[in-house]
């Protein structure tokens, strides 16, 4: 017979009344969801302990252990844009970042401290001009001193990044991609369109060595321990020079084409040379004869190659790190904890499950409100996803942007098959399932209707002014809409036929990227700093201005609310929301720690996902009244005369336990169980109720439907009033016993 055994749960009740009035302001709105896993890896250096740090589009991350998980380490850091990174021989970490100039750590990149003294005058981010804050390469000479390659020109330093000075003599090319230094401490300069530049007194003047280049446009140079110099262009070549750079040689070519951004060598003299797209390339003859090595290379977009000092390959993408122990023979993706993906869509399924395409890593699939998130890629063999969607039956299809076309999941994610036939090969940007259940892809080469579920694709073309097909939406009623490069047209009859809609649009420019239809019906179409909506299926459109504080360049996503409200994504500031059709926008960025948002969708659970270009975010409550997975029943007709929260009835319970609240008026209700670190455990409800006296049950169960652990918990009743102030915080309960049989 089973021996039975309490576990207590102390669990505690904080009565908290805050205002609604601009419904989302009180606290934070999101949470970083900690995935996916990935993003874009442009430099690496490995200190003497073993340590490993990686600079990142948005910020350093460090790992202990040879890459296996990664934190991030960018206190101090005002741009995170991270294009370079070097180690001292003492130990001190410099980066260099996209129009911030450049940062420096003596911790080991626990803090960070601008050392731009001498370097830039004026700092950017974005679209920055070429200045010398956009620091694209740092190396150290022979007597120990630091260069800085930058958009204006080469800099040294000779007190640890304290103070710089321009060494430019005979430079003619200031758009420095990269450097390099030799044995004899001759200095080497790539640059972007003016070729190789050498110095052979400590920079102090620069003379040009092209003889022999195909290319002018230098991505990388590196040196072996023999002095042979080695190049990789913007056309696709590696050269060689045996002679100091005097003259140089092609000895291999991309088979496709693609730039050769970077090169190094391992301890036995074999370089490796990385692609813009055709991934990793080994020579073991000093470039003589070459070998793709790109097994478990799972994106072939290479930034920046670099030996440990363990002599492992590690490889930084366009989506992530990959390792190797063996010398390039297999590769293995190592992301965990490096939360940097850029997001470009993400579709949710009736179930509640989130699914999200990524810039290289392909589809990832959370089916717990995003508590975790896994990699879902079987059979997806291009992992550009840019477009998504969901039929009535489940099926997902996801457009590629790498010539991969259109995939058809029929198991949730688990496996793709490629689904072209008839398709062109170009771009996909948009997908789109009608009310009928076909399928529509807007590519870069025109539309195409399946009504086979994907088996084959004819064109739907008539009436389109361009094959340029950016968005796609469907009304209520079955319209269809398509957002070009050159204009905005519908079909009522299914993609057979299409008309120019003009009446309210602007006609310069005629772009609209962003189409979606409200759940009321209404057509909303975005474009360039100002947003039009329909509510007559097109014939004619308002337009509603963007906000102008702050300033919105324009929406980049939509997503719409059965309760009306609008919920926007914009490039630079963040997510807004609108709750009277459009009319008026308010921020919503609290906790967003990111301002581009370029995907947004509300799963059946009621909550807000916002994809950026650091990972996904989640709205910490529901937006919508879908989710009530407790029920909630009123007890009694009495009228209150107060609000309250009672003690929750039985102490101790196993499993459920009953909570009651009373409203004195009619209150938007959160009843909301947290953890002592403040996680929360269970939403009970989010609804309105009437006044009078309601019971809630608690089934002990976590959001993903989880049995808790032992512990104490903080049940958090917030009453939200319309019109009113911050009434004030009520007395803490005294804590619940939760009893669980084993």
């Amino acid at each position: 017979m089973k021996k039975e055994r309490g576990i207590s749960f102390g669990i505690l009740f904080l009565l908290v009344f805050c205002v609604v009035g601009a419904s989302y302001a009180q606290t934070d709105f999101w949470a970083r969801t900690g995935g996916p896993y990935g993003g874009s890896v442009r430099a690496f250096d490995f200190m003497n302990d073993g340590v490993v740090l990686s600079g990142t589009i948005n910020g350093v991350y460090r790992s202990q252990d040879n890459g296996q998980t990664w934190i991030e380490v960018s206190t101090g850091l005002t741009n995170t844009q991270i294009m370079t990174l070097v180690i001292t021989a003492n130990g001190d970490v410099f980066v260099g970042t996209w129009g911030g100039g450049v940062f420096r750590s003596q911790d080991g990149g626990e803090n960070w401290q601008a050392v731009n003294t001498g370097l830039a005058d004026e700092f950017c981010s974005g679209g920055c001009p070429r200045s010398s804050a956009i620091v694209t390469a740092l190396t150290i000479d022979a007597n120990g001193d630091l260069l800085a390659g930058t958009y204006g020109g080469i800099f040294l330093s000779t007190d640890n990044g304290a103070n710089w000075a321009a060494i430019n003599t005979g430079l003619t090319n200031s758009d420095v991609l990269t450097l390099a230094v030799n044995a004899d401490g001759d200095l080497f300069a790539g640059t972007d369109g003016g070729g190789i530049f050498r110095s052979q007194d400590t920079g102090q003047t620069w003379t040009t060595i092209n003889a022999g280049l195909t290319d002018e446009h230098i991505a990388a140079l590196a040196v072996n321990a023999n002095g042979d110099l080695f190049t990789g262009t913007n056309d696709g070549a590696v050269l060689r020079s045996q002679d100091n750079g005097a003259n140089w040689i092609v000895v291999n070519t991309s088979p496709n084409g693609a730039s050769v951004l970077t090169l190094t060598f391992n301890g036995d003299g074999d370089i490796f040379a990385g692609t813009s797209g055709d991934g990793i390339f080994r020579s073991r003859d000093n470039g003589a004869s070459w070998e793709a090595v790109n097994t478990g290379l799972n994106n072939r977009v290479l930034r920046v190659l670099a030996v440990s000092n363990e002599g492992d390959l590690f490889a930084g993408t366009s989506y992530g790190i990959f390792r190797s122990k063996n010398n390039g023979e297999q590769w293995r993706e190592i992301n965990t904890g490096m939360s940097n993906s850029i997001i470009d869509i993400m579709v949710s399924n009736a179930e509640g499950a989130v699914f999200a395409g990524t810039r290289g890593g392909g589809v990832y699939r959370s089916t717990d409100n995003s508590a975790s998130w896994q990699a879902v890629n079987t059979g997806l063999t291009d992992r550009y996803v840019r477009a998504m969607t969901v039929n009535a039956d489940g099926d997902l299809f996801v457009g590629t942007t790498r010539g991969g076309g259109v995939f058809r999941s029929t198991n949730d994610g688990t496996s793709w098959e490629a689904i072209n036939t008839g398709l062109p090969d170009a771009d996909i940007k948009a997908l789109l399932i009608d009310l009928q259940g076909a399928v529509y892809a807007g590519t870069a080469d025109g539309l195409f209707r399946s009504q086979d579920n994907g088996a084959s694709w004819q064109g739907a073309n008539t009436g389109l002014a361009t094959r340029d097909i950016w968005a796609l939406a469907v009304g209520l009623n079955g319209v269809l809409f398509a957002g070009t490069a050159d204009g905005l047209f519908r079909s009522k009859d299914q993609g057979a036929s299409w008309q120019l809609l003009e009446t309210g649009l602007r006609q310069t420019p005629k772009q609209y990227p962003v189409v979606g239809v409200h759940t009321n019906g209404d057509l909303f179409v975005a474009r360039h700093k100002v947003i039009f909506r329909s509510q007559d299926d097109g014939d004619s459109f308002v337009e509603i201005p963007m906000p102008t504080n702050p300033e919105l360049e324009r929406f980049y996503t939509l997503a719409f609310t059965e309760e009306g409200k609008i919920f926007g994504g914009t490039g630079t500031r963040g997510a807004f929301f609108s709750e009277d059709n459009g009319e008026t926008w308010t921020e919503l960025n609290a906790g967003l720690t990111f301002p581009g948002v370029l995907a947004l969708t509300i799963n059946a659970d009621g909550y807000l996902f916002a994809g950026t270009g650091i990972g996904i975010f989640r709205s910490i409550l529901t937006v919508t009244k879908k989710q009530t997975p407790t029920a909630v029943e009123q007890v009694g007709e009495d009228i209150p005369q107060t609000f309250a929260l009672a003690q929750n009835y039985p102490n101790p319970f196993n499993p459920n336990t009953l909570i009651t609240f009373e409203l004195a008026t009619e209150q938007h209700v959160e009843l909301i169980v947290y953890n002592v670190l403040g996680q929360v455990v269970r939403r009970l409800t989010e609804a309105r109720y009437p006044a009078g006296t309601y019971r809630a049950e608690w089934d002990g169960l976590d959001e993903a439907r989880q049995r808790v652990a032992s512990g104490v918990f903080l049940s958090i009743n917030r009453r939200l009033v319309h019109a009113g102030t911050l009434d004030g915080v009520g007395a803490v309960r005294s804590g619940w016993r939760f009893q669980s049989t084993w």
